[in-house]
């Protein structure tokens, strides 16, 4: 009979994680990025170190080893390949797990044979449930690119869109002034996005328009919008904008 132990949210997304890249390295910035910066929230290299501890000692409790998930120093975490891990798809699933959450998906048996070693079927086969979460990723960061542009093709008319500061003959735009003593950060970002953005914004028709997740500003990586929006001759309206998406940005300060 298989012993079931539950864990919380996070550690549950770490493993996930871990799981999904099984055999490979995951990166520590990746790791904080995706479970606590993709949420808001800011996450530090011990509060990583101590939720990999627990994800061990709950696996240890069920009789895997604990060096299953192997520690690369100052780089990140794997989960090794020493630990066989199976899928289980249940024949007759209960009615009302249609409308569960990613937590109420297959379980993953993990089996502490240290000398199996996966055939080529098994590393394709990776488990259902995190193929779903995966995919729910990408829809999510489609959606939020779409939903960026959308808003973008509407600036002008939009009365939340507020103008930061000026950039040579560009109005620098923002859904919000809440971070605007963050200027110069804006200023490097647009720089480094568009290095040629002085020519661009000599003509006096063109407008800015940018978003960027706290994080950012706090030295951690986050996600970047940039618009680069020509206005219709005669109109407020904009006639094509260039835009740049940027998912896991990280801001590294100007040397002038």
């Amino acid at each position: 009979m298989l012993e079931e132990k539950k864990l919380t949210k996070t550690a549950a997304q770490i493993l996930t994680i871990l799981l999904s890249s099984y055999g490979e390295l995951v990166e520590r910035d990746f790791l904080l990025s995706e479970v606590w910066e993709s949420r808001g929230h800011h996450g530090s290299n011990s509060s990583l170190n101590q939720y990999i501890s627990i994800i061990r000692k709950t696996l240890y409790e069920m009789g895997v080893p604990k060096d299953c998930i192997v520690s690369e120093p100052k780089k990140g975490f794997i989960f090794s390949r020493a630990i066989a891990v199976t899928e289980i798809v249940p024949q007759d699933l209960p009615h009302q797990e249609e409308h569960s959450s990613v937590s109420g998906s297959y379980p993953v048996i993990l089996h502490p044979d240290r000398n199996s070693s996966f055939t080529k079927k098994l590393r394709d086969n990776r488990s259902q449930a995190i193929n779903i979460m995966l995919w729910a990723l990408v829809v999510i960061s489609m959606l939020a690119c779409f939903y960026e542009l959308n808003k973008v093709s509407g600036v002008a008319g939009n009365h939340e869109t507020v103008k930061i500061f000026t950039l040579k003959k560009c109005d620098v735009l923002s859904d919000t002034t809440k971070y605007a003593s963050y200027q110069q950060i804006m200023q490097d970002i647009i720089y480094d996005l568009h290095p040629d953005i002085e020519k661009q914004c000599a003509s006096g028709n063109m407008s800015i328009f940018i978003r960027v997740q706290p994080s950012v500003y706090f030295g951690h990586v986050g996600r970047v919008f940039l618009a680069l929006c020509a206005a219709k001759p005669g109109s407020n309206d904009f006639a094509y904008c260039e835009n740049n998406y940027r998912y896991n940005y990280l801001y590294r300060r100007s040397n002038g």
